[in-house]
């Protein structure tokens, strides 16, 4: 008698390895060169709007006016021959130190967004290689059952066609069935190989073991909170930034004004004097109005790009949200009613088998047919996973 190979009634796989993938994502957030490198342009953002904050160092100068090329130490000649020690300040006014430290505020945002994005791909990219390294080995583990089935069938093949009772395609067809299964478990076992290393790759771990179990008795809730999705809070950002901008340019109409204060020290028969002034440029030709008109046209971009990406999440949402809804009726259907019914056949024919009527081309197309229906039970199962993984990201949380 065959042995009947072990069907998933249950929607239940489970490894039997030895780190969950909660805690592979954690782990890989705390350890990332790439989140760490986001991490650090978040550091510097910071240092941006402190320096934002701070105004521009005076200039200290120091000199001596009127020198004689025929005389030059002497200082007494004439009025005007003077040492002066002078400083002068640049004095932001209208605002434009505010409108600065604002945008530096709005990118440090955007850096804070970027990180947060890059977690959300990570995170989805850890479940998707997790779940479709465990349901791989689950189809390794399912073709290794078979093998073993197969094996006892082609001893009884031979047994029978040695006794006369089949013709000799029948032992040819097993073998050419075992073969198939090695052909299948070769594909699986490179493939298996593959999204480990992927794995290793994004989560800086070596010789990965999970232990996970995945569960769909239900269909897994999943709700999109469009609003919190780090690439829309992003765009919005950068709209604001583009808006502060345009105020800024604006602002720039009346330039900084520079002041100068100088103390002049002149020979003992004459007196010292202070020498102030104010400086600023005239903003005579229009560059200010031609700034802000292409900061507006720049927060208008951000406003098409930021109704662009909502649209193409919402729509990646969806299509996601249906292939698991597709792919749980599709394994629902697979595990409990039509590879039962093949199960149920199996077992007919080997009573048939047993009782010396076996129908060889019929017992051999059944068990084809259970293995191909098994495993596109698990493909399904993985095609359910796999959307759930990358559906993670639209969602906006890691969990």
């Amino acid at each position: 008698m065959i042995k009947k190979s072990l069907l998933i009634t249950s929607l239940v796989i489970s490894s039997s390895f030895s780190l969950g993938l909660d805690d592979i994502v954690h782990s890989t957030f705390n350890e990332s060169y790439d989140l760490q490198k986001l991490e650090k342009s978040i550091a510097i953002a910071d240092q941006d709007v402190a320096l934002a904050k701070t105004w521009s160092n005076p200039v200290l100068s120091i000199g001596a006016n009127d020198v004689q090329f025929n005389d030059t130490f002497s200082r007494d000649k004439e009025p005007m021959q003077a040492t002066y020690v002078a400083i002068t300040q640049l004095i932001p006014i209208n605002g434009k130190l505010d409108y600065e430290t604002q945008i530096a505020s709005e990118n440090k945002k955007i850096a804070q967004m970027d990180l947060e994005n890059k977690k959300l791909k990570l995170a989805s990219l850890i479940y998707q290689y997790g779940y479709e390294s465990i349901i791989t080995q689950k189809k390794l583990e399912l073709l290794q059952r078979y093998e073993q089935n197969t094996q006892e069938l082609e001893t009884i093949a031979l047994s029978l066609y040695e006794n006369s009772k089949v013709k000799q395609v029948f032992p040819l067809q097993v073998q050419l069935l075992n073969s198939k299964l090695q052909l299948q478990k070769e594909n699986l076992n490179f493939r298996l190989k593959s999204l480990v290393l992927k794995l290793e790759q994004i989560t800086y771990k070596k010789d990965l073991k999970l232990d996970e179990t995945l569960s769909i008795d239900t269909p897994y809730e999943v709700i999109q909170n469009l609003s919190e999705h780090p690439v829309i809070k992003s765009i919005e950002y950068a709209k604001g930034k583009f808006d502060t901008l345009a105020k800024l340019e604006n602002a720039k109409k009346y330039s900084d004004l520079k002041v100068s204060l100088g103390y002049f020290a002149r020979d003992a028969k004459y007196t010292d004097y202070v020498n102030l002034s104010f400086s600023m440029p005239l903003p005579l030709y229009g560059r200010e109005n031609i700034n802000v008109a292409k900061a507006k046209y720049q927060s208008a971009m951000q406003e098409d790009e930021l109704e662009k990406t909502k649209i193409e999440f919402e729509n990646n949402f969806l299509i996601l949200k249906q292939q698991m809804q597709k792919s749980y009726a599709n394994y629902k259907n697979l595990s409990t009613s039509i590879i039962p019914q093949r199960e149920y056949i199996q077992q007919n024919l080997e009573s048939h088998n047993a009782l010396g009527h076996a129908n060889s081309a019929e017992l051999l197309t059944n068990i084809n047919e259970i293995i191909s229906l098994e495993i596109l039970s698990l493909d399904e199962l993985e095609n359910y996973f796999s959307a759930y993984a990358k559906i993670k990201y639209f969602t906006g949380t890691v969990q």
